[in-house]
Protein backbone atom coordinates (compact mmCIF):
# COMPACT_ATOMS: atom_id res chain seq x y z
CA UNK A 1 0.00 0.00 0.00
CA UNK A 2 1.33 3.32 -1.13
CA UNK A 3 1.44 5.85 1.54
CA UNK A 4 0.17 8.89 0.88
CA UNK A 5 0.52 10.83 4.48
CA UNK A 6 3.99 12.00 3.48
CA UNK A 7 2.77 14.09 1.12
CA UNK A 8 1.46 18.12 1.61
CA UNK A 9 -0.81 19.73 -0.62
CA UNK A 10 -0.60 23.71 -1.01
CA UNK A 11 -4.24 25.10 -1.04
CA UNK A 12 -4.86 25.56 -4.83
CA UNK A 13 -2.16 23.44 -6.28
CA UNK A 14 -2.75 20.42 -7.89
CA UNK A 15 -0.12 17.74 -6.84
CA UNK A 16 1.45 15.41 -9.43
CA UNK A 17 2.76 12.01 -7.89
CA UNK A 18 4.76 9.44 -9.69
CA UNK A 19 3.16 6.72 -9.15
CA UNK A 20 5.62 4.80 -11.01
CA UNK A 21 8.18 5.75 -8.85
CA UNK A 22 6.44 4.95 -5.62
CA UNK A 23 5.62 1.53 -6.76
CA UNK A 24 9.63 1.14 -7.72
CA UNK A 25 10.91 2.06 -4.86
CA UNK A 26 8.46 -0.21 -2.68
CA UNK A 27 9.36 -3.40 -4.95
CA UNK A 28 12.92 -2.12 -4.94
CA UNK A 29 12.94 -1.87 -9.14
CA UNK A 30 13.87 0.83 -11.66
CA UNK A 31 10.82 2.75 -13.25
CA UNK A 32 11.48 1.71 -16.65
CA UNK A 33 10.89 -2.13 -14.81
CA UNK A 34 7.28 -1.33 -13.95
CA UNK A 35 6.17 0.64 -16.53
CA UNK A 36 6.87 -2.17 -19.04
CA UNK A 37 5.04 -4.87 -16.31
CA UNK A 38 2.40 -1.98 -16.85
CA UNK A 39 2.58 -1.94 -20.28
CA UNK A 40 2.60 -5.87 -20.66
CA UNK A 41 -0.25 -6.24 -18.44
CA UNK A 42 -2.59 -4.14 -20.13
CA UNK A 43 -1.68 -6.03 -23.92
CA UNK A 44 -2.27 -8.90 -22.39
CA UNK A 45 -5.71 -7.43 -20.97
CA UNK A 46 -6.70 -5.93 -24.20
CA UNK A 47 -5.78 -9.51 -26.49
CA UNK A 48 -7.90 -11.27 -24.08
CA UNK A 49 -10.75 -8.73 -24.61
CA UNK A 50 -10.49 -8.58 -27.69
CA UNK A 51 -9.88 -12.69 -28.09
CA UNK A 52 -13.15 -14.13 -29.98
CA UNK A 53 -14.51 -16.88 -28.65
CA UNK A 54 -15.86 -19.32 -30.77
CA UNK A 55 -18.00 -22.64 -29.25
CA UNK A 56 -19.72 -25.10 -30.83
CA UNK A 57 -23.12 -25.67 -30.33
CA UNK A 58 -22.60 -28.54 -28.02
CA UNK A 59 -20.69 -26.26 -25.41
CA UNK A 60 -24.26 -24.53 -24.55
CA UNK A 61 -26.87 -27.71 -25.55
CA UNK A 62 -24.99 -30.91 -25.20
CA UNK A 63 -27.20 -33.74 -26.59
CA UNK A 64 -27.73 -37.25 -24.63
CA UNK A 65 -26.00 -40.61 -26.22
CA UNK A 66 -27.67 -43.74 -25.76
CA UNK A 67 -25.74 -46.79 -27.10
CA UNK A 68 -28.03 -49.91 -27.69
CA UNK A 69 -26.27 -53.51 -26.69
CA UNK A 70 -27.50 -56.58 -25.76
CA UNK A 71 -25.62 -60.17 -25.41
CA UNK A 72 -22.87 -60.52 -22.77
CA UNK A 73 -19.72 -60.13 -25.33
CA UNK A 74 -20.14 -56.49 -25.90
CA UNK A 75 -18.61 -55.46 -22.45
CA UNK A 76 -19.96 -54.26 -18.73
CA UNK A 77 -23.99 -52.45 -18.55
CA UNK A 78 -22.18 -50.31 -16.80
CA UNK A 79 -19.94 -48.93 -19.20
CA UNK A 80 -22.65 -48.26 -21.50
CA UNK A 81 -24.75 -46.57 -19.13
CA UNK A 82 -21.86 -44.39 -18.21
CA UNK A 83 -22.50 -42.50 -21.56
CA UNK A 84 -25.91 -41.83 -20.24
CA UNK A 85 -24.69 -40.48 -17.09
CA UNK A 86 -21.55 -38.60 -18.41
CA UNK A 87 -22.22 -36.44 -20.87
CA UNK A 88 -18.83 -35.26 -22.22
CA UNK A 89 -18.08 -38.59 -23.27
CA UNK A 90 -21.21 -39.08 -25.80
CA UNK A 91 -20.25 -35.39 -26.68
CA UNK A 92 -17.00 -36.27 -27.58
CA UNK A 93 -18.38 -38.99 -29.77
CA UNK A 94 -21.45 -37.05 -31.13
CA UNK A 95 -18.32 -34.09 -32.31
CA UNK A 96 -16.53 -36.95 -34.27
CA UNK A 97 -19.71 -38.81 -35.27
CA UNK A 98 -20.21 -37.85 -39.10
CA UNK A 99 -16.30 -36.67 -39.56
CA UNK A 100 -13.21 -36.90 -38.58
CA UNK A 101 -12.34 -33.69 -36.11
CA UNK A 102 -8.99 -33.03 -34.53
CA UNK A 103 -8.46 -32.92 -30.68
CA UNK A 104 -8.69 -28.80 -30.90
CA UNK A 105 -11.76 -29.38 -33.42
CA UNK A 106 -13.58 -31.14 -30.49
CA UNK A 107 -12.43 -28.95 -27.41
CA UNK A 108 -13.88 -25.80 -29.42
CA UNK A 109 -17.28 -28.03 -30.14
CA UNK A 110 -17.43 -28.75 -26.48
CA UNK A 111 -16.36 -25.47 -25.40
CA UNK A 112 -13.95 -27.39 -22.87
CA UNK A 113 -10.49 -26.76 -22.76
CA UNK A 114 -8.75 -29.58 -24.06
CA UNK A 115 -6.49 -30.75 -20.94
CA UNK A 116 -9.76 -31.72 -19.38
CA UNK A 117 -10.41 -33.51 -22.43
CA UNK A 118 -7.82 -35.68 -23.31
CA UNK A 119 -8.27 -38.57 -20.77
CA UNK A 120 -11.65 -39.05 -21.93
CA UNK A 121 -10.43 -38.96 -25.66
CA UNK A 122 -7.90 -41.81 -24.56
CA UNK A 123 -10.09 -44.03 -22.63
CA UNK A 124 -12.55 -43.72 -25.81
CA UNK A 125 -9.83 -44.74 -27.89
CA UNK A 126 -8.34 -47.49 -25.97
CA UNK A 127 -12.32 -49.03 -25.69
CA UNK A 128 -12.14 -48.32 -29.41
CA UNK A 129 -15.50 -46.06 -29.28
CA UNK A 130 -13.22 -43.42 -31.22
CA UNK A 131 -10.51 -44.18 -33.63
CA UNK A 132 -7.58 -42.08 -34.34
CA UNK A 133 -5.38 -41.74 -37.49
CA UNK A 134 -3.10 -38.32 -38.33
CA UNK A 135 -4.19 -36.72 -35.28
CA UNK A 136 -8.00 -36.81 -36.78
CA UNK A 137 -10.56 -38.36 -34.65
CA UNK A 138 -13.73 -40.23 -35.85
CA UNK A 139 -16.18 -42.98 -34.26
CA UNK A 140 -15.11 -46.59 -34.57
CA UNK A 141 -16.60 -48.05 -37.49
CA UNK A 142 -16.40 -44.91 -40.13
CA UNK A 143 -13.18 -45.78 -40.59
CA UNK A 144 -14.30 -46.28 -44.71
CA UNK A 145 -15.41 -43.11 -44.70
CA UNK A 146 -12.84 -41.29 -43.00
CA UNK A 147 -9.49 -42.22 -44.99
CA UNK A 148 -10.75 -42.99 -48.73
Amino acid sequence: MLDYDNFELVKGDVMKIDLHALIAEKLQTSTEMIKYYLFRARKIIREGMNMERLYGEKSYRPNTFEIDFWGTKAGDDFEYRDFQRRKIKGNILLAAYYSPVTLQEISIELGVALPYLEDEIKLLVDRRYLVCNGGNYARYGSLSKMWH
